[in-house]
């Protein structure tokens, strides 16, 4: 009984945080009344699971990053060598920001105090991920290894969102291909990509 209630609370909890994710998507902005609704829970209920507004933005900002990890870090890429996987991994990294709903909103709202120290901590797992796959890159003979690993994922994560970024607000008018090849060419001369 008690597992069951936990269950229905999660899912539950899921569920609205979609209907979040579509309000913010479709109407740029979050009304926790209106997100209730149309759940049809209580107008109450949407703060059992986060209290303030701000820490639903938060918990939107980390289900993103969840479907980002998920989809860019966590895949397994497929490819005869490393620099193939790594192309296949730029590939979904642009296709993410371009395709994702939010990326918009989180790009909008990275510079928020209240968001802004959640995402820090998540880039700096990231920027972990990548350079521990720039060593692996490095054993294997396709990265320089004269590189420093740290300061080459830091380049590549913060480079590649911001130019992402700047595609997303209109900045650059690129289409998706295009971008990918772009970001790609980045990624090949920064590392100094050998193929074997």
């Amino acid at each position: 009984m008690h597992e069951e209630r936990i269950a229905k609370g999660e899912r539950t909890r899921r569920r609205l945080l979609e209907i979040a994710t579509d309000e913010l998507a479709t109407r740029g902005e979050l009304d926790l009344a209106r997100l209730a609704s149309r759940a049809g829970v209580s107008a109450g209920l949407p703060y059992r699971y986060y209290p303030t507004k701000s820490e639903w933005i938060r918990a939107l900002v980390g289900s993103f990053f969840d479907r980002f990890d998920a989809q860019v870090f966590d895949a397994h890429f497929s490819g005869e060598t490393w620099t193939a996987r790594e192309r296949a991994r730029t590939e979904a990294f642009v296709r993410f920001f371009l395709t994702e709903p939010l990326a918009p909103f989180v790009s909008a709202v990275s510079s928020d105090a209240s968001v802004a120290a959640g995402q820090r901590d998540r880039v700096a797992q990231q920027i972990k991920r990548a350079a521990k796959n720039v060593r692996a890159g490095q054993r294997l003979g396709e990265v320089d290894a004269e590189l420093d690993p740290e300061l080459a994922a830091t380049v590549l994560i913060g480079g590649m969102v911001q130019a992402i970024n700047r595609a997303l607000l209109g900045e650059m008018k690129r289409s998706r291909a295009k971008l990918t090849e772009q970001v790609w060419r980045v990624v090949v001369n920064l590392l100094r990509l050998r193929e074997p």
